[in-house]
């Protein structure tokens, strides 16, 4: 497993036995000086897509979870992507695996829910780093001053 990061970030995914790249401009180039030959399979959640998908090896495959950053299929590397959908049993499984400290959340800051314009702006601008963003509301007050109004 190799994982791109920047190179404040490399204790986390080492920490997990990832091996390290720098994040750069040459993302194939850092993957495949890890893995001479390319990778079997790349996970791409960072929204880079097409300078990707140089780092995998020819009829290997390209995951993306974001869909306008999915790259046109080359060199039979088959393209394939994945995205979230609501479903209360696997959000359930998904809590206990945080509650037991098998899945890590990095939360890079948490906000109140009425600044989402704010958390909005940030994110358009690209570059944060160090985890989610968190929006913290207290829907129960709302809906209870909602349900006085009506």
């Amino acid at each position: 497993m190799v994982a791109l990061a920047a190179p404040e970030d490399e204790p986390y995914p080492t920490g997990f036995g990832a091996t390290f790249g720098a994040r750069g401009d040459r993302i194939a180039d850092a993957v495949r000086a890890a893995v001479p030959g390319g990778v079997d399979v790349l996970l791409e959640a960072a929204s880079v897509g097409s300078p990707a998908i140089g780092a995998v090896r020819d009829g290997g495959s390209f995951v993306a979870v974001t869909p306008p950053n999915a790259p046109a299929a080359e060199r039979a590397v088959r393209v394939a992507l994945v995205q979230a959908r609501a479903d209360g049993a696997e959000l359930a499984e998904l809590v206990g695996l945080v509650e037991s400290g098998r899945l890590d959340l990095r939360v890079a800051k948490t906000f109140p829910f009425e600044r989402v314009a704010e958390v909005h702006t940030l994110l358009a601008k690209g570059g944060f780093r160090g985890g989610g963003i968190v929006l913290v509301g207290d829907f129960a007050s709302a809906r209870t001053a909602d349900d006085r109004r009506s």
